[in-house]
């Protein structure tokens, strides 16, 4: 498997790569575990590019995410993703919850009726 985030070659004319330092990694030496950090911290980033709360941790995100599901995520309707189950209040491990992407477009879809409604 061919990880996202492990170093490249910046010049694919010589051998030298970037230095690699798995001993400073917040996640160890596993580069598993290392996409699955880069996956929470993008995620983070969005939450706040979006102005929303998030209290989720690092070790609350992974405990959500198993390796299993978290090879199955995506964009597809049956590839998993992360979701709030209430959306007024912020991301925490009490409020969130991982379903497929159809799941989460249909409770989308709810919660905007239920604003429409009101």
């Amino acid at each position: 498997m061919r990880y996202k985030y492990s170093p490249k070659n910046p010049n694919p004319k010589t051998t030298q790569t970037r230095r690699k330092r798995p001993e400073q990694w917040v996640t160890g030496s596993d580069p598993f575990r290392r996409e699955k950090y880069y996956a929470y911290i993008k995620h983070r980033a969005q939450a706040k590019h979006r102005k929303e709360d998030y209290e989720l941790t690092w070790d609350d995100w992974e405990a959500h995410w198993s390796d299993e599901l978290f090879l199955l995520r995506g964009r597809k309707r049956d590839d998993m993703c992360i979701t709030r189950v209430n959306k007024t209040q912020p991301w925490s491990a009490s409020n969130v919850v991982v379903v497929s992407r159809l799941e989460q477009l249909r409770l989308c879809a709810k919660t905007m009726l239920e604003k429409k409604n009101k």
